[in-house]
């Protein structure tokens, strides 16, 4: 199983004003609503996005990343986003994790984004 985790630093979007957080995951939700993604769990502060269990998962989940990637909130707001991944692990219920948001950071940070 796959999914994706985003948590925002609600106080500074609270504090920044722009945006309300449920703004934010309001339309992180209609972006993976693009997708295939049907499941979301939501929690008190933050989303999982679910993969369905089929081969176009990976590209369901990171397809908004590469979208919302682009957005100047995004970074300034998030305080997290991990894609997890239990498939090598003995236990299912166990999960290896990527940090995405640090993977974004880097790519921005040296120049890399077109």
């Amino acid at each position: 199983m796959v999914k994706m985790l985003f948590e925002l630093d609600e106080k500074k979007v609270e504090k920044c004003g722009e945006y309300t957080v449920e703004q934010i995951y309001d339309y992180i939700d209609e972006i993976f609503a693009l997708t295939k993604i049907t499941k979301i769990e939501r929690f008190e502060h933050g989303r999982m996005y679910y993969g369905n269990g089929n081969n176009q998962d990976l590209v369901n989940l990171f397809m908004p990343i590469f979208h919302m990637e682009k957005e100047e909130w995004l970074l300034k707001y998030s305080e997290k986003i991990w894609f997890l991944d239990n498939f090598m692990c003995a236990n299912k219920e166990d999960f290896d994790y990527e940090d995405v948001l640090e993977s974004i950071r880097e790519k921005y940070s040296k120049g890399n984004a077109d």
